[in-house]
């Protein structure tokens, strides 16, 4: 049977399809049936309750001739219409059967248990466990029109318990309709589940076993040697799809096959020209020798010549790397490699891409440089390959990064002495890297290490023309292109922008008395505070000299007041070196503050406003922070106009012509 189903996929699919419906319609068959046996069971516990209130009723009637309830007739209707009745019988509180439907029991007394149910009142209806059928238990009280009769027997009054009725139906004729409902309905699954199948069966013969059949004649052709053959494609799914890949694999190989013509003509020229020669299969095992390892270094430079054209397309180190991880895992079909690039400033290795499933949730990772297996290449300088990692006892980050079997192969990225970083392959057989591959994995690794070293060179121009080069911060140039974005942002989402403008209190004088290294030290010093005390999307910039510009995107002058009281506060409490020289005995800075949309409607002129509350801070003593206001602005034209009268008051003076006191005498 299982070598039938794996003859055919038709036939699989068929046998999981039909598995399917089956087991959904035998448990929708299941489910229904015991909801059906439930509503049969509750509608036979109804029909119980109600045949024994009526009996309860029938009590109301009386024969005054033969002094009973005429028990016979309400049992013999209600048998003509409930005939499914086992057993009735009705006895007193004493536990003797006074009437029931066999004439052997009268006289008779019930169980202990029956009698105990009675007295307790539970008279709910319960299934008995050995029969199919249903039994309810009923208490008889005693009313006013009772105690004429009840009450000369014995001490009865209204309310007291007389007796009980005890009741049994079957319900064995419903459970069999059931079951005969269940057999039918089971065997119109097992017809639905066969056409199911069989319909699955000829669509699926019919969409994949024909086209799947037509692309076996044409492998088959093909293997004889036959590669002219086509396949017929009628549509444009998957197996249209891919008889169009078989077509192409087709003419690849009619192309081969007409290239192997041709070199086989050349061989024969050459064997021709070689028949003077002694040991000529000797010779020629060396041609096909050469040719082989022709072929293989042609190949290799050929892969060589894609991979540099590929990675010389781009100058962003990101893009890059992510064009070596794309060739080395598509053209050198390597799944598991990583690509680790040197940090000069901390002298550590960091992870920027890989396909290795351990190390993939640690890119940007720092790695240790300074030992491990993993890390071996960058210190030595050299290539590094481990044949077998189950013989190594591996620690620390090997353990973590590194499978515990397999070969590992590390390959410096290598430009003159510098290593820039390494590009580490896992493979999951030991001994699996060859001398020839390591040969040609060491020749990309070395046009990588070219390209890389051009693209880090590259960024850091890029960086330098917008960075300052004391600082590290922005520049002016940077400023300015930031400024506009944040000014379009914040008008286009209607959100604040604020800025602020720092300047270090009495800075000249401290680069006059300490010294120029002394200053830039204090420059650099302010300018890590500035941006560690700032968010990440906010923007430091070095202004010029010692003024400094903060960009606040969504920030309103009240949250800028802040931000500037905190970057004064932490300023003046900073650890700089040789600030007793300076009036106020620590280092200071002076703020102003202008926001948009409260102080400007264009970013150069909230910029020139931000400068006029720096100098109206500078001019109120230093070391505190000012935020723009409209009167600034006058102040700011008058201290101008006195500026040129003073330089007027000047030119006059050097214009006005000497007395003849004042020049000077002749010797």
């Amino acid at each position: 049977m299982q070598h039938f189903f794996k003859q055919s996929i038709a036939r699989r699919v068929s046998l999981v399809v039909g598995l399917v419906c089956l087991l959904g319609s035998l448990s929708g068959l299941g489910w229904m049936t015991i909801q059906v046996k439930n509503d049969s069971l509750l509608q036979a516990q109804s029909s119980l309750k109600i045949a024994t209130g009526a009996l309860l009723t029938g009590f109301s009637a009386f024969d005054q001739g033969t002094k009973t309830h005429p028990m016979n007739e309400l049992v013999g209707e209600l048998m003509s219409l409930q005939q499914d009745v086992v057993l009735i019988r009705i006895f007193d509180r004493h536990g003797r059967i006074v009437w029931s439907q066999d004439a052997d029991e009268p006289g008779k007394k019930v169980s202990a248990d029956l009698l105990s149910r009675l007295r307790s009142g539970r008279n709910a209806v319960h299934a008995r466990p050995d029969s199919q059928t249903l039994s309810t238990l009923r208490q008889i009280r005693a009313q006013a029109r009772c105690l004429h009769c009840h009450a000369q027997r014995s001490s009865a009054s209204v309310g007291s318990l007389l007796g009980g009725i005890q009741m049994e139906v079957s319900h064995a004729q419903q459970s069999d309709k059931i079951a005969g409902y269940q057999s039918l309905l089971f065997v119109i699954s097992l017809l639905m589940v066969a056409f199911v199948a069989a319909m699955t069966v000829l669509i699926v013969r019919r969409k994949i076993g024909r086209p799947l059949n037509r692309i076996m004649r044409a492998v088959d052709a093909a293997q004889d040697g036959n590669f002219l053959g086509r396949i017929k494609v009628n549509s444009r799914d998957e197996m249209g799809s891919l008889a169009e890949k078989v077509n192409d694999l087709l003419a690849d190989l009619t192309d081969m096959q007409a290239t192997k013509l041709d070199t086989d003509i050349e061989l024969n020229v050459a064997q021709r020209e070689l028949q003077l020669k002694e040991q000529l299969e000797q010779q020629n095992r060396l041609i096909e020798k050469t040719n082989r390892k022709l072929t293989r270094r042609l190949n290799d430079l050929a892969l060589l010549f894609d991979v540099n054209h590929a990675l010389a397309a781009t100058l962003d180190l990101n893009q890059l790397l992510e064009q070596i991880t794309l060739k080395i895992s598509s053209t050198l079909e390597f799944q598991e490699f990583t690509i680790l690039l040197a940090d000069p400033r901390q002298k550590q290795l960091i992870i920027r891409s890989t396909l290795n499933e351990k190390a993939r949730g640690k890119v940007n990772r720092a790695v240790d440089s300074l030992r491990g297996i993993y890390t071996n290449a960058f210190r030595t300088k050299k290539t590094v390959m481990e044949a077998d990692l189950a013989e190594l006892s591996l620690e620390g980050e090997d353990k973590e990064l590194l499978p515990t079997q397999g070969c590992f192969l590390s390959i410096p990225l290598q430009n003159k002495s510098q290593v820039l970083g390494l590009l580490n392959f896992v493979r999951a057989k030991d001994h699996a890297f060859s001398r020839q591959p390591v040969k040609l994995l060491t020749s990309v690794a070395q046009q990588a290490a070219m390209v890389i070293l051009n693209a880090q060179l590259y960024q850091e121009k890029v960086d330098m023309s917008v960075t300052d080069e004391l600082t590290k911060l922005a520049n002016r140039r940077l400023l300015r292109t930031r400024l506009e974005l944040e000014w379009n942002r914040a008008r286009r989402y209607e959100s604040p922008m604020s800025l602020l403008m720092v300047d270090i209190d009495h800075f000249k004088r401290y680069n006059d008395r300490n010294g120029h290294l002394l200053g830039d030290k204090v420059l650099q010093g302010v300018a890590r505070i500035l941006e560690s005390n700032t968010r990440s999307i906010d923007t430091v910039a070095r202004f010029g000299g010692e003024e400094f510009v903060v960009i606040l995107p969504g920030q309103d002058k009240q949250t800028a007041q802040a931000v500037a009281d905190k970057l004064r506060q932490t300023v003046s409490g900073g650890n700089f070196p040789r600030t007793d020289s300076q009036p106020a005995g620590n280092l200071t800075i002076s703020v102003g503050i202008a926001a948009y949309p409260d102080d400007a409607d264009d970013p150069q002129v909230l910029l020139n406003r931000c400068d006029l509350a720096l100098y109206a801070s500078k001019r109120g003593g230093r070391d505190r922070t000012v935020a723009f206001e409209a009167k600034l602005e006058q102040m700011a034209e008058e201290h101008r106009q006195e500026l040129l009268a003073k330089k007027s008051r000047k030119r006059r003076r050097k214009r006005r012509p000497r007395s003849k006191a004042d020049s000077p005498t002749k010797d």
